[in-house]
């Protein structure tokens, strides 16, 4: 057991607070006229942040069971906050879209 590491748990945790870097940051610079474009190219990193998140969880929590549990606190945590950003910005489109849909049709009426 000894200089057996849980590389997946460590990603997964590095990739949710990178994540959460990156939304603060994005959310900051938004605010900015024309520097507010920099969140054009953050926007697909969040994303894929967001999957590596998820999927090395779920694998750092898998590897964590057969280390008796090494690394099962990040892996839970970085996959936990990969999925909930992941269920916010699908809300967030959800909404937006429904938004956009009832104002087309109310301006049909």
């Amino acid at each position: 057991m000894d200089g057996e590491t849980n590389l997946p748990a460590t990603i997964s945790l590095g990739s949710a607070i990178t994540l959460a870097l990156l939304w603060v940051i994005g959310m900051c610079v938004g605010l900015i006229p024309i520097i507010g474009l920099v969140t054009v190219v953050l926007y697909p990193i969040n994303w894929l942040l967001a999957l590596t998140a998820m999927i090395t969880g779920f694998l750092g929590y898998r590897r964590a069971q057969e280390l008796d549990g090494l690394g099962q606190a990040p892996a839970l945590i970085g996959g936990v906050l990969g999925a909930l950003w992941t269920a916010l910005q699908l809300l967030a489109w959800t909404a937006m879209c429904a938004l956009v849909i009832v104002a087309m049709l109310a301006e049909n009426l």
